[in-house]
């Protein structure tokens, strides 16, 4: 067995590692969450923080199945995932709006000494969605761009396969 076969033999257990982050993450987040109280604007204010603090964690869980599918060329689900990513994007540029919107509702209702500490919270998550936002649509250009480099590499091995 080469050394390229061997690596790819790995492949397969960074995706079962990657379902395993984001399985822990979600349940963990929505015990955090319940119950699910989504007209209530603090309950709202509080998910979307907790969400982004998770943030970190779901790009090692991106990167985890980003390195998988390349490695393993799966070019069909990288298309996908590049969609998924720019989805992603618009969902927290979406809750991004809403956070704020009841950042500013809230804002009224806190005590005068919370309002110091409610702008920093607030604007670290606002700070955290906005790269976040970058991040996706990032990685789905990135993302398209390795598929036409992983189909031109395919096409040099048919080549080489045929010729040789």
């Amino acid at each position: 067995m080469t050394q390229p076969d061997a690596t790819r033999l790995l492949f397969p257990a960074l995706y079962a590692g990657a379902i395993l982050v984001l399985v822990d993450q979600a349940a963990e987040l929505a015990t955090s969450l319940h119950p699910f109280t989504w007209s209530s604007s603090q309950w709202r204010y509080g998910a979307f923080g907790l969400t982004i603090g998770r943030a970190t964690t779901g790009v090692i869980f991106d990167a985890m199945v980003l390195i998988a599918a390349v490695g393993s060329g799966h070019r069909r689900f990288l298309r996908v995932w590049a969609v998924v990513h720019l989805v992603f994007g618009l969902l927290l540029l979406a809750g991004l709006a809403a956070f704020l919107l009841d950042a500013v509702e809230l804002r009224r209702a806190v005590r005068p000494e919370m309002a110091g500490p409610m702008l920093l919270a607030s604007s670290r998550a606002a700070f955290v969605a906005g790269l976040g936002t970058l991040y996706c649509v990032g990685v789905a250009v990135g993302i398209l761009r390795a598929v036409r480099i992983l189909a031109a590499r395919r096409g040099e091995v048919a080549k080489v396969v045929v010729q040789g």
